[in-house]
């Protein structure tokens, strides 16, 4: 007598109950880390995985060349490790296994044990992986460092302050496992943090910025551009390659100028492409033996070495990064910096030539009324 519902009216409602309901959660996860698998897993991504391998590889053993002046497998510039940050600031975090398995290669031919090669790669990737993070807390960070806020950044943050934890751990990985380099943990761990840091000085503005030289189709521009580097490179090899009998040591850092030079007409760009061209031959004529830091232990010619290229990495970015009008600004200061202290002296000219008039009045005063007091000449006979 009553009505009841047929088995196909619970079978159509069923069909029609949405099917994210449907599934049990831990199908729709599954399903989700499918997606997101098959979305990474692209062609590009592992073109992505294969570039940063090759880079890393090929900056390592660039690094690694300078026989010289290393010890072990630490030396004054550890380029590799500019690489890192640069990956990771444009590719983010989803590279890593490239990065830690190129670096892993690296390290175990320089002849490190495995475990130690791994404790070097784990703390380069987590270092780098850091110092992207720390520097993505800077509002609006550009890795072209269009802003002095973003070169310095990029010096505070990104290479003296990420390369202290890849220098710590790399150096407690090297020492556990038996690798003591140069003459102390002190003295190793200070070469491995002014490694990295001058490598992310040197490379990573250069990775993001060497594509705006490049684009540049003016024939004036370029002619200067390659003004620049042939000066720059006769500079470095005057004072590292020892070809005159006087010592210029004090000129090494007489190459600022140059820098300067990049850093107002080209920018970040050309700022840190000198001060990688000089550093390329300082560091190749001094494993040499040649140049004023080649005279000294391999510790003592690392830090030098290390000292110069931040010092002009540091004064070519935060010039270069300094905007147009500012430079003007500045430039107009200084001129009138120097039109007041010009005008000034005169002044002062004007002021102490009247102390002379002053100071001879007095002496030609106090003489007549010496004269008054002398008694008379005595007379001819």
């Amino acid at each position: 007598m009553f009505r009841t519902g047929s088995g196909d009216s619970f079978f159509q409602s069923l069909q029609d109950t949405p099917a994210e309901i449907r599934a049990p959660r831990s199908s729709r996860l599954r399903s989700a880390v499918l997606e997101r698998t098959r979305d990474v897993a692209t062609r590009a991504f592992f073109i992505q995985l294969l570039t940063v391998f090759i880079a890393y590889f090929v900056a390592g053993k660039l690094g690694q060349a300078t026989t010289n002046i290393r010890s072990s497998n630490l030396g004054p510039v550890w380029p590799a490790y500019g690489v890192a940050l640069a990956v990771f600031l444009k590719y983010r975090y989803r590279v890593w296994p490239a990065l830690i398995s190129s670096a892993f290669l690296v390290a175990l031919q320089g002849s490190v044990p495995s475990l130690g090669a791994a404790g070097q790669a784990t703390a380069a990737t987590v270092a780098a992986a850091t110092g992207s993070w720390l520097l993505r807390r800077i509002p609006n960070f550009d890795p072209t460092l269009p802003r002095l806020r973003d070169a310095l950044g990029l010096i505070v943050l990104g290479a003296f302050g990420s390369a202290c934890l890849s220098s710590l751990f790399g150096i407690l990985s090297l020492y556990a496992t038996g690798i003591q380099p140069y003459s102390g943990i002190e003295s190793a761990w200070l070469i491995y943090w002014l490694g990295d840091s001058t490598g992310v000085l040197l490379v990573t503005p250069l990775v993001f910025t060497l594509p705006q030289l490049l684009a540049i189709r003016r024939g004036a521009r370029i002619a200067e551009l390659v003004a620049l580097v042939a000066v720059t490179a006769f500079g470095g090899f005057i004072v590292f390659g020892d070809f005159f009998p006087v010592h210029l040591d004090v000129f090494a850092f007489g190459l600022l100028p140059l820098v300067m030079w990049a850093g107002i007409d080209f920018g970040i760009a050309g700022a840190t492409l000198s001060v990688f061209l000089i550093a390329t031959i300082a560091t190749i004529l001094t494993a040499l033996g040649f140049g004023p830091f080649a005279a000294n232990t391999a510790f003592t010619n690392a830090v030098l070495l290390d000292v110069l290229f931040t010092l002009l990495a540091v004064s070519g970015l935060t010039l270069a990064s300094v905007p147009i009008y500012g430079q003007v600004q500045l430039v107009d200061k200084v001129r009138d910096a120097v039109r007041l202290a010009n005008d000034a002296r005169k002044v002062l000219t004007v002021f102490w030539n009247f102390l002379l008039v002053v100071k001879d009045s007095f002496v030609l005063a106090a003489d007549c009324f010496t004269a008054q007091a002398l008694p008379p000449a005595p007379a001819d006979r």
